[in-house]
């Protein structure tokens, strides 16, 4: 694994830099390398700069996939539907703790607003899991500024 760090520089587009270094230092090896950009379409630009120049091919991921191929799950991965789903259920499901973490619970079927909510909520577990942690971690940190807060957390927690 070589995890040297390669500047391209400012002098052209990153993309066009990018491509330029993989066929002149990888193209032996390239199908034997993972690149991860930070969305789709830069992941498609790449792509099209590496057909045009004939270069072997490479996985490209965006970075929202880039941990699914590094992972070996047991089971299939949840759909994002599935996961929106899992969310409102556990949302509706805390009942009346639900005011700790909204002013005003959504109506039993307004949809958008449990899936707003769910989607959030979903947002916060993620950057919390990006760096190793759960909402428990959060609540355990003994940082949280009043009781109000450390409650919601709680409920979080739940």
């Amino acid at each position: 694994m070589n995890d040297r760090r390669v500047f391209l520089g400012w002098d052209r587009p990153a993309l066009d830099a990018a491509v330029e270094w993989l066929v002149s230092h990888r193209a032996e090896s390239l199908a034997n390398c993972i690149v991860a950009l930070p969305g789709k379409r830069a992941t498609r630009g790449l792509e099209e700069r590496l057909a045009r120049r004939q270069a072997p091919y490479v996985p490209l991921v965006s970075g929202g996939d880039f941990t699914d191929r590094l992972l070996v799950f047991e089971q299939p991965k949840a759909d994002s539907l599935t996961r929106n789903l899992s969310w409102i259920h556990a949302l509706q499901s805390l009942g009346e703790e639900l005011g700790t973490l909204v002013p005003t619970s959504p109506a039993e079927g307004d949809w958008p607003a449990w899936l707003g909510l769910a989607k959030a909520l979903r947002q916060l577990h993620g950057e919390l899991a990006a760096d190793g942690l759960d909402c428990q971690a959060v609540l355990d940190s003994g940082h949280l500024p009043t009781q109000r807060e450390t409650e919601r957390w709680q409920v979080l927690a739940q």
